[in-house]
């Protein structure tokens, strides 16, 4: 009797996706650029009254010990905001906890809504990003996802605007 594996469906399919693309860029981060590293997903702002070619974004910081999530304001509004906080934990202001500031990140100015993992959290990162997504931005599940990655600073840029299949 052989097993078959269970079909991924394309939600199943997008979260192994954003989880491969954490992990590639924890992987430059701490091994290849051994400097700080960024990863962006974005996607097309489907909320209604929005203009067309806006777009939504979640941003990704990879740092020595721990990676986050950041939701500018510019891109999450503070009802938003609340939204995501009663569904999913461990989301918070960055003035609320100073200590999660990135380096020369104008924390009083932004504010960005963060989320901080350890490593080994990939696939929590990637559900969020999901929830995100599909559940506070109710985006439609066909909506393309975008990805880019680079270094901070000086750094390279390993991949500009790659579809997530």
């Amino acid at each position: 009797m052989t097993k078959t594996k269970p079909k991924r469906t394309g939600a199943h399919r997008q979260v192994a996706q954003i989880v491969e693309w954490i992990e590639r860029t924890r992987h430059r981060a701490l091994n290849e650029v051994r400097k700080a590293c960024y990863l962006i997903f974005e996607a097309p702002d489907a909320s209604p009254g929005a203009a067309r070619g806006t777009i939504r974004f979640i941003q990704f910081a990879f740092e020595k010990d721990w990676f986050c999530m950041d939701l500018p304001r510019t891109t999450l509004s503070r009802v938003e905001a609340e939204r995501l906080r009663r569904n999913r934990s461990g989301f918070f202001y960055v003035r609320e906890r100073p200590v999660f500031s990135l380096h020369d990140e104008d924390a009083n100015g932004f504010d960005p809504f963060r989320k901080i993992y350890l490593y080994g959290d990939e696939l929590t990162a990637a559900e969020d990003v999901m929830h995100v997504f599909f559940r506070v931005w109710d985006l439609p599940s066909a909506a393309p996802i975008k990805a880019t990655s680079g270094a901070f600073g000086q750094g390279p840029r390993f991949e500009q605007d790659v579809k997530l299949a």
